[in-house]
């Protein structure tokens, strides 16, 4: 449940819940700029988009959606074959994802998420 609570707590600093002390913080579009999966940049060499996007969400009911329904896979898993291999393979998957939309979509396509 580590992970599902790390990405509650980060979407939290992100989008502003707690007022203080992270009001220093960029805001919500700031991070979604700079780490959003925008296809025309990772074509231009920012493969590291097909990792950070995996990290922003468009708002809370993406996040918790994506919570409800995938911490039970991801709990599985890491019971079958431990929690840093579930880690890899997580962020594998989620990178290779976003790889095969850079590979198949327009230009212009940008998205948040996993």
């Amino acid at each position: 449940m580590l992970l599902p609570l790390f990405l509650i707590f980060w979407q939290g600093l992100r989008m502003g819940w707690w007022p203080t002390p992270f009001e220093h913080l960029p805001d919500a579009a700031y991070w979604a700029e700079v780490g959003r999966l925008d296809i025309s940049k990772v074509r231009l060499g920012e493969w590291w988009r097909m990792a950070t996007a995996l990290s922003l969400h468009a708002d809370s009911q993406h996040l918790f959606s994506n919570v409800i329904f995938g911490s039970p896979f991801i709990m599985l898993l890491a019971r079958r074959i431990g929690f840093g291999l579930m880690l890899a393979a997580t962020l594998f998957s989620g990178m290779l994802g976003n790889f095969a939309n850079a590979l198949y979509r327009d230009p212009g396509y940008a998205s948040l998420g996993f």
